[in-house]
This record gives structure tokens, C-alpha cells and sequence, in this order.
């Protein structure tokens, strides 16, 4: 938990219920655990010849998902509630024929990780009538990260989302930045996002590869977006879109690199008719300088 994102009253309440806060007092971690696991580098990937016992020292930090469906087909979820999730709340993973009808998804606003549903390496698809109030971003499209994402190869395709209510999130709707298996034929539209920190969401960053395309987005509405109506972000550093009292902005280096699988492609695509009553700023696109081939033609 991020001190700047607690009033006085609710940090000093949060601390005295145990756990410890970093040297700097800006960070509460419910246990040493939790803290020791911030020090790991892809904590939640098993190296090869280790195993579950290994990671025993920062298991507290593992935080799992709410609902996580794998690989399965014709799932309906429909009139149903999923609250206060550890991370993310709704994870189908290579599934097919998923359907999102009338569902409500609540986690507090400061919950880290706390993202609405992540659809990860799924085809065939619907998301609709939904309510999302969460932490992190709302409805987010993924696909695997870096170069496992990549071998794994499977892209999100063909969904319609439509008709979704977004309250508080990091981002109404969102693709990446774990997007290296690609997404495509994705349909956006009769969406409101009100007071998200990000509208339209697009990240990724170099090392992840992937290709984004054939996205159709039309008829959004948007109010009291703190950040961008609609961003494109090339250089994603894995923190908040709208900076914390006391925060500083990562230094953004820029450098020109040969194309390669590990270079992140977006492309085709189409937004029309978006609304936004109050933005920082309308539309960002950050994107990397234009890049050598490694191959001539």
C-alpha cells in the first residue's frame, strides 16, 4: 500500500494493524514476505531447477487471482458480483466462446494489481452490460509476456466489448503491456469510462514483440480523466498513469535499435467518435524512433 494514496487517518489505521513500511515511509507490506518479494526480479516465474519451496521466502508477496479459467470453452458468466480480489479479479487464459454478460467487478481504487478482467490468449468473445470499479485497469487484452508470450504464440482475438460501465481503474480499456502473443479483430464501442486515470489505454514496451492490430473503436464517452482520453505508450515502466504526491516521472531514454521479434508492433487502427469532458490531455503517442531492419530488401 502507497502512503499517498491513504488519507492521514487511514495510513496511521493500516500501519498499526502490523506488517512494516519501507525505509523511506511511503510503503506499507503486510509482512517481510511481502516486502522481500519487491526485491525479486520476475518473482512469479519458477527458474528452471527450482520449485515451489524455493520461493517460500516471498510467498506472501505471490498474490493470486480471483478467477482464473484455463483452456476451457462455452463459459458464460452472467449477473455475478466479484469482490476485493488479492490481484487480478477475472483471468481466462487460452479459453474460447467466453461471454461476460451483466457482471460487476468492485476492488477498492488503491488495491495494486487490482485489474477488472484480463483476457489473456482467448478467441471468440463478448463482454457487455459490465460495471468495473477496481484499482488497476479495467478491461485489459493479453497475451503473454516477452518472450514466453511470444513461443506460446497464442493471440486475443475476435471479441466485441460493448455496453461496459467503467467507474475508477488505471484504464478503461486497456491492451498490454503483456501483449507479445498479439491481439487482433477487437470491437470496442457504447463504452463510458468516468474519472479512470487513463481512457483508452495502449502500452508495451521494447522486449515485449507482438503484434496489436485490426482494432475498432467507436461511440466512448469519457468524464474527469486525470491523464490522457487516449494513449499509446511505448516505453510502459510498469507504474501509475497519473503520478502520487511526491512522485517523479521515470527519465524516458530514447535510443534507436534494429527491428526484431522482440520489437512491439501497433497498427490499424480505427477510433471514432470518442467524447471526453475533461483531460489532462487528449491523445498522447510516445512511440519508439523509427528503427533499422536487420533484413534489406
Amino acid at each position: 500500500m502507497k502512503k499517498d494514496k491513504l488519507t492521514e487517518s487511514q495510513w496511521k489505521k493500516l500501519t498499526a494493524s502490523g506488517g512494516l513500511v519501507s525505509a523511506d515511509n511511503r510503503t506499507w507490506y503486510p509482512s517481510e514476505k511481502s516486502r522481500k518479494g519487491t526485491e525479486v526480479k520476475l518473482a512469479g516465474v519458477i527458474q528452471p531447477g527450482k520449485t515451489t519451496k524455493d520461493y517460500e521466502d516471498i510467498k506472501d508477496f505471490l498474490r493470486p487471482n480471483m478467477v482464473v479459467l484455463t483452456r476451457c470453452k462455452k463459459v458464460l458468466l452472467e449477473g455475478v458480483t466479484f469482490q476485493n480480489s488479492p490481484a487480478w479479479c477475472l483471468h481466462p487464459l487460452l479459453c474460447e466462446h467466453i461471454t461476460l454478460r451483466g457482471v460487476y467487478v468492485k476492488n477498492p481504487w488503491y488495491a495494486q494489481n487490482g485489474d477488472g478482467v484480463d483476457l489473456e490468449s482467448c478467441r471468440f468473445g463478448r463482454v457487455e452490460d459490465c460495471v468495473f470499479d477496481v484499482g488497476d485497469d479495467a478491461i485489459c487484452i493479453k497475451s503473454g509476456r516477452d518472450e514466453q508470450g511470444r513461443k506460446r504464440g497464442v493471440p486475443t482475438e475476435n471479441f466485441i466489448i460493448k455496453n461496459n460501465l467503467v467507474y475508477h481503474a488505471h484504464g478503461g480499456f486497456v491492451i498490454g503491456s503483456e501483449m507479445s502473443g498479439g491481439a487482433r479483430n477487437l470491437f470496442v464501442s457504447n463504452c463510458t469510462f468516468m474519472g479512470t486515470d487513463i481512457g483508452l489505454r495502449f502500452k508495451t514496451t521494447r522486449g515485449r514483440g507482438g503484434v496489436v492490430e485490426k482494432i475498432f473503436i467507436k461511440d466512448i464517452n469519457m468524464t474527469d480523466i486525470p491523464g490522457e482520453a487516449i494513449l499509446f505508450d511505448m516505453y510502459y515502466m510498469a507504474k501509475d498513469p497519473v503520478l502520487l504526491a511526491g512522485e517523479k516521472a521515470g527519465e524516458v531514454k530514447v535510443e534507436t535499435f534494429p527491428v526484431t521479434e522482440a520489437t512491439p508492433q501497433f497498427r490499424d487502427f480505427h477510433i471514432s467518435n470518442v467524447v471526453c469532458h475533461g483531460a489532462a490531455r487528449g491523445f498522447l503517442s510516445a512511440g519508439c524512433p523509427r528503427c533499422r531492419s536487420t533484413t534489406s530488401t
